[in-house]
């Protein structure tokens, strides 16, 4: 939540919180359940992560930079099986605009500007 340069070292495979490929849907596979860190889990409404991993970087904060350095950032084949809704990056604090979208996702809208994605 920082304004500044960020250059990425590594590509990134986005997996959190994997599952058991063999009973994919139990709970907390690939989903977030600690509601004070992911608002909106536990109800699945109310909050950006209602419907889960919204992105892999959320940029929250003006002014900011990110450098890929020449790799990639990806949903790793099972999260993106397991969930099939979001952005690699998220250009705010959730992923639509208050009362609008596919869920109740919260009204404490980040906005953003002067943002900049390079390779």
């Amino acid at each position: 939540k920082s304004p500044g340069l960020y250059c990425l070292v590594e590509s990134i495979s986005f997996n959190p919180l994997p599952g058991d490929t063999t009973t994919p849907n139990t709970i907390s596979s690939w989903f977030p359940t600690d509601n004070t860190s992911y608002p909106g889990c536990k109800k699945l409404d109310n909050g950006p992560f209602a419907l889960g991993f919204f992105s892999v970087i959320s940029i929250e904060s003006s002014d900011v930079i990110i450098d890929l350095n020449g790799y990639k950032i990806q949903y790793h084949l099972h999260f993106y099986l397991q969930q099939r809704f979001g952005s690699i990056i998220e250009i705010a604090n959730q992923p639509f605009l208050p009362y609008t979208g596919s869920a109740d996702f919260g009204y404490n809208f980040i906005e953003t500007n002067n943002i900049t994605i390079t390779n």
